[in-house]
């Protein structure tokens, strides 16, 4: 079942070491949204971002 563009997504920690965000951007209302790839998977998924944890070396 493909997800509805309204539903909710949360990523845990462990998928979220295997996605590689492809591309960010804000739509005209100040909703942030990115593309990701999983690892995996082939197709490319986007998302409307609600909090980003920036990784950094230390993690």
């Amino acid at each position: 079942m493909m997800a509805k563009r309204t539903e909710k997504i949360e990523i845990g920690m462990d998928l979220a070491v295997r996605c590689r965000v492809t591309n960010t951007w804000q739509d005209d209302v100040g909703d942030q949204w990115a593309t990701v790839l999983i690892e995996g998977y082939d197709i490319p998924i986007t998302l409307k971002a609600i909090h980003f944890f920036p990784f950094n070396d230390n993690d």
